[in-house]
């Protein structure tokens, strides 16, 4: 069945995503959307099963559960990249102050030379 996908560039499988109404991500890997696909496909054409996923409403709706976990999956995983990236610019932007002031003071010390050998030089 990932015969067919094989062939398919990225762009290729991302677009495909989007006209069966499947969400799609950025970062996903080809791999990652090809499973989807593929999924997608064996859901298509087996009858659903006597028994689904726990969703309180009528059996039968096995594809619109995994849909929704899926949907779910990749809201969490965008959070998580969200919070990630977040993190990421908190220590780039703490890093930054703390070079700063590194600078800072050794601007001070420098000039605290400067002026102590200026001072030496005029006593001098």
């Amino acid at each position: 069945m990932a015969d067919e996908y094989d062939h398919m560039t990225v762009v290729d499988l991302k677009e495909l995503m989007k006209e069966r109404g499947l969400p799609v991500r950025n970062e996903q890997k080809r791999e990652y959307l090809i499973k989807i696909l593929c999924d997608n496909d064996q859901a298509a054409r087996s009858p659903p099963p006597a028994h689904t996923e726990p969703t309180g409403g009528p059996k039968g709706l096995s594809f619109e559960w995994d849909f929704r976990k899926y949907q779910l999956q990749l809201e969490a995983e965008e959070r998580e990249h969200k919070f990630k990236h977040e993190l990421e610019l908190d220590r780039m932007e703490l890093e930054t102050k703390h070079q700063c002031e590194e600078l800072e003071a050794q601007c001070q010390h420098e000039k605290e030379q400067h002026e102590q050998e200026a001072r030496k030089a005029q006593h001098q």
